[in-house]
């Protein structure tokens, strides 16, 4: 549904059938206050246009809160004792970290060749054809960190999103929303998903940008289980201009520094993919901050304008972050980090030449250096070769075991 100047209308149907795309006029807006349909010019329905908003009748299902919740979110989860070494190719070997090649390599993903950032990256950048514009692209789901807290956990998937679409150089536009629950007639899932929908909004108003569509899926059960309560965002980015050279994590050289953007990470491993090797899905996840998140994605676009490579924190921490960069380049690195592991939000790494990039003091950590055939981090070397086998073939032997 599109709402169109009378003087552009023949603009839009022409783009409409450029694309083979059935597009007619169904309407106008009026004065005053009713809601007219009409059928071959009989009028069929005539009522109150706020009978279908701010009066709309409210479905007040019965919510409250798990009991069980808060003697999980009483028992931490910290990150002490983690063998880095194990702990990485373990991720790796996750196949919700792992390579998703064998997915999106079956497709065609070049859309007329304009896609400009293809898959494997934080989002996907499409270039508009004929100007200097992209839009940019992300999806993001997490239901650990949502059956921990909904309500952090569905404001972190927008902030995630944003920051994703953001290092490619756009500023995010609009979210849409896909959000799988269990059976709503129970109180502990009705609340769940009313605690998850005031994340989302809360995180969406903090970025100014609205929700314009999406679904909501209910009674996901299995003989009376629930799933997890777990909201997917998909978040499109406006890139004007977009970068000339965008970044991309294979630019990364040998000599180059890496840098950590974003809050200090903590020792919390709450919902996090460490956390899901254990079997034990416990704590409180870390709280989104708002005024960090609207920072951040701005540095981050700003930054994808200089920097050859950007690269967002999220599953597996800085340590899987890398990790990644280097896979994609074909070079090692060194790095150090109190919490390789930890997922705290808010965060990306910046890989440049020393001096190339302007960064803000306070918000930037210098966490190491590109180069060698290895990744080492806190002295612990991982080689590069094996990183590269076990990442780029888990999720095809997941899927065919």
């Amino acid at each position: 549904m599109a709402f169109v100047a009378p003087d552009r209308v023949d603009e839009v149907l022409a783009v409409a059938e450029k694309w083979e795309i059935d597009a007619s006029v169904v309407g106008k807006v009026t004065h005053g206050d009713r809601l007219t349909i009409r059928h071959d010019d009989e009028l069929v329905a005539e009522v109150p246009a706020a009978s279908l908003a701010d009066d709309a009748p409210i479905y007040d299902r019965p919510a409250a809160r798990p009991g069980w919740l808060d003697g999980i979110q009483a028992s931490p989860c910290h990150d002490s004792g983690l063998a880095v070494a194990d702990t990485l190719l373990a991720l790796l070997d996750d196949p919700a970290i792992a390579s998703s090649a064998w997915v999106h390599t079956q497709y065609d993903h070049m859309l007329f060749l304009n896609t400009v950032v293809g898959p494997g990256s934080d989002a996907s950048l499409i270039r508009v054809k004929g100007t200097r514009k992209g839009l940019a692209v992300s999806t993001d789901g997490n239901g650990r960190l949502c059956y921990l807290d909904p309500r952090i956990g569905s404001a972190r998937l927008v902030y995630e999103a944003a920051l994703n679409v953001a290092v490619t150089g756009a500023r995010p536009l609009a979210v849409v929303d896909n959000l799988n629950f269990g059976n709503p007639e129970k109180p502990e899932v009705m609340w769940q998903f009313k605690e998850s929908v005031e994340g989302l909004s809360t995180a969406c108003e903090a970025l100014g940008i609205p929700v314009v569509g999406g679904n909501v899926s209910f009674y996901n059960e299995t003989d009376e289980v629930d799933i997890h309560p777990t909201p997917v965002v998909g978040l499109l980015g406006l890139a004007d201009p977009m970068p000339a050279d965008p970044p991309r994590l294979g630019r990364a050289e040998a000599g180059m520094e890496i840098w950590e953007i974003g809050p200090p990470a903590s020792s919390n491993m709450a919902g996090s993919a460490a956390q899901r090797l254990s079997g034990e899905l416990v704590g409180l996840p870390t709280a989104p901050d708002p005024e960090a998140a609207t920072r951040v994605v701005e540095l981050a676009a700003r930054l994808a304008h200089m920097a050859p490579v950007l690269h967002d924190v999220s599953d597996g921490g800085a340590a899987v972050a890398i990790t990644e960069i280097c896979i994609a380049c074909g070079v090692g690195a060194t790095i150090r980090s109190e919490h390789p592991f930890n997922e705290d939000p808010h965060r990306f790494l910046v890989v440049a030449r020393p001096g190339s990039v302007d960064l803000p003091a306070g918000l930037s950590r210098l966490i190491g250096m590109m180069g060698g055939d290895d990744i080492v981090i806190n002295d612990d070397a991982v080689p590069l070769t094996s990183c590269r086998q076990i990442w780029a073939g888990s999720l095809e032997q997941a899927l065919a075991g």
